[in-house]
């Protein structure tokens, strides 16, 4: 019985179709193979590919938020330690105070004392400079700009700049060297009030600077658990979004990345489909021939 013409037509095509989707796919997961991914072009998988670069931004913001606290912990601890050095120039000028009040003490006495408490002011004025590479940490926003000069006038801002750690988070990553220094009590006028008493050779005011004394330790002290603080927030921070990053990774790779096996099982069930639909379509297009020739 001779096949119509249109019918070993269909049968061609139907074959030539099945054939070429089936090679498709075998380029597609021989892709797959070399680079290990499920998705490599939009096209592979529409649904994928969004879920993908959502995935991806989400996994960058945590980056980010890493690298921003990484920052601030290394900002907010040079800071915790310059204001501990500053809370021990205070204990060290209360001490003098004590001594250059003392009646036993005399004007040559006081002035040797009063020659230390000149070197504690610069060790403070220095302190209050403290950077981080280039960036004052008590100039405010204005990081790039000395806070203090050497007459303990502040040349920095009154803002005081910030990070982002979170989504919705930011920590401050620099401070008001004008609150801090000059706050409750202006800690460079405090030392110059003491080296002049003591110059002056005046016992009496002497030791009545020992309370305001006090208060300047006591304002650096309180600034540092401020930044000690903001330390311990930012730190935290720093590890939730690495956590958070690792599942976001997981999830990412979980969805793009495909399993090596599975992928060269399913590479080899196709070469050999795609072998039997040429062997098929081989022994059509012969006796389509065939009866032709007929």
């Amino acid at each position: 019985m001779r096949i119509p013409r249109s019918t070993q037509s269909g049968m061609t095509a139907l074959l030539q179709n099945h054939s070429a989707r089936i090679n498709g796919e075998v380029r597609k997961l021989e892709i797959q193979a070399i680079t290990g991914l499920k998705v490599n072009k939009p096209s592979d998988g529409p649904t994928e590919t969004a879920a993908a670069l959502r995935l991806q931004g989400l996994v960058g913001d945590q980056e980010v938020f890493q690298r921003n606290a990484v920052q601030a912990t290394s900002l907010l601890a040079v800071a915790d330690d310059a204001l501990g050095q500053v809370s021990n120039i205070f204990k060290r000028a209360r001490e003098i105070a004590i001594q250059g009040g003392s009646e036993q003490f005399n004007a040559g006495d006081r002035e040797s004392l009063a020659t230390e408490v000149s070197v504690l002011r610069e060790q403070l004025t220095a302190l209050s400079n403290t950077r981080l590479g280039d960036r004052y940490i008590f100039s405010g926003t204005d990081y790039n700009t000395e806070a203090f000069d050497s007459s303990g006038t502040y040349g920095g801002s009154t803002d005081t700049p910030e990070t982002r750690i979170s989504q919705n988070q930011w920590a401050d990553v620099g401070f008001d060297g004008s609150d801090v220094f000059q706050g409750d009590v202006d800690a460079f006028a405090l030392l110059e009030d003491l080296e002049d008493a003591l110059n002056n050779n005046d016992p009496e005011t002497v030791r009545g600077q020992i309370g305001d004394l006090e208060s300047g330790a006591q304002q650096a002290i309180d600034w540092r658990e401020v930044a000690g603080h903001t330390y311990k927030t930012v730190d935290d921070a720093a590890a939730t979004a690495e956590s958070l990053g690792a599942v976001l990774l997981t999830e990412l790779g979980e969805l793009v990345n495909a399993d090596p096996a599975e992928t060269y099982t399913r590479l080899a069930e196709l070469r050999q489909n795609y072998q039997a639909a040429m062997q098929v379509g081989a022994t059509t297009a012969s006796g389509t021939l065939f009866a032709l020739m007929r």
